[in-house]
């Protein structure tokens, strides 16, 4: 594994060919599955995860060219999202990672209720096939689209905390958010999900703790979220960031969706 401290990170660009509509999951239809989310909108799986329905709904997503710390490749658009999915809670742990791939994966910081680190794009999509095959539903990692709708949960400002965002909120660097100064890591290190406060939807460590790989519109893996070792900025629910998708930094770990049908 790397760790992901020592590196440079660049920032994704935008890719073209952007649609203001998102693409529709279900394969019942959206009517169908609403029906289902709102029958049961929290349930559980068999290896434990709690997951949310994240209603259909349109947002905002990127940032106003004044938000700080933003980046060029943050554009805001509306987008919709029109069907219903399953969002996990929380953060894939090691505990659920060894129930499902029946080995431990190699982290750089170990505990069972530990979000699993040090995971590439191709370990994140090993695991959501095996939990498919185990769990009997599909899952599959969330689209960019998504994991920001979700993440926002309804509001407009950087984080879904509002205007700020400090360490009682989540576990980022200890760092001002105006950017004026540079401290070292206030963990040091990954902690158990669930540690902070949920966002207004009900997930955990949505803001920090590890970047979570998404899906792109190009199908290529980008990382939002971000981390124990990053500022505050990067934890912006706008912020993206593209790394080696092969690569295994000790700041990247996921969660899932799985579709309703």
């Amino acid at each position: 594994m790397t760790r992901c401290i020592a590196i440079i990170c660049a920032l994704v660009s935008t890719q073209p060919g952007c649609t203001d509509q998102a693409d529709t999951r279900s394969k019942d239809g959206p009517l169908e599955a609403l029906a289902v989310a709102q029958s049961a909108p929290t349930i559980q799986n068999t290896v434990g995860m709690t997951l949310i329905a994240v209603m259909p709904g349109t947002f905002t997503a990127g940032s106003p060219v004044e938000e700080p710390g933003r980046d060029d490749d943050e554009d805001a658009r509306t987008l919709t999202i029109g069907y219903p999915v399953y969002v996990a809670t929380t953060e894939v742990t090691q505990a659920q990672w060894q129930a499902v791939m029946g080995a431990p994966h190699d982290t750089r910081f170990e505990g069972d209720e530990l979000p699993v680190d040090s995971v590439s794009l191709q370990d994140a999509q090993a695991f959501v096939v095996a939990l498919s095959k185990a769990d009997g539903h599909t899952y599959r990692l969330p689209t960019e689209a998504e994991w920001e709708y979700a993440a926002r949960a309804g509001t407009k400002t950087p984080w879904s905390t509002g205007e700020s965002l400090s360490r009682r909120h989540a576990n980022v660097r200890l760092a001002p958010v105006d950017g004026t100064a540079r401290s070292p890591a206030a963990t040091g290190k990954t902690v158990p999900v669930g540690t902070y406060p949920p966002n207004p939807w009900g997930l955990h460590d949505i803001h920090g703790n590890v970047w979570e790989w998404t899906t792109a519109e190009d199908g290529h893996g980008v990382l939002r979220g971000g981390a124990w070792n990053f500022s505050p900025f990067a934890a912006r629910s706008a912020a993206r960031l593209a790394l080696d998708h092969t690569r295994r930094y000790d700041c990247n770990g996921f969660r899932v969706v799985r579709e309703i049908r």
